[in-house]
């Protein structure tokens, strides 16, 4: 069972938006290692399971960073193929 406020929606608002803040200051390309280290850290906080919270953060920044390329690539690939560019 998950402490009181661990899952609400204003905790995670405040993780998402703390963890962004970290990365932008920081001086990594998009806080690569900064934003991650940031939302286990303060998952962890919340009382999230460090296991649940490395695999949730790990989840989360592939489908936001690492795979959106890849449909780009598949998208410029398909216009340039029907001459749309």
């Amino acid at each position: 069972m998950a402490p009181p406020g661990a899952g609400t929606l204003g905790a995670l608002i405040i993780v998402c938006t703390l963890a962004s803040l970290l990365g932008g200051i920081a001086p990594m390309p998009r806080g690569m290692g900064v934003v991650e280290a940031s939302y286990i850290s303060l998952l962890t906080l919340l009382g999230i399971p460090e296991d649940l919270a490395i695999a949730t953060t790990l989840l989360y920044r592939l489908c936001t960073t690492y795979l959106p390329p890849i449909w780009g690539w598949a998208a410029l690939a398909w216009l340039r193929r029907h001459d749309e560019l």
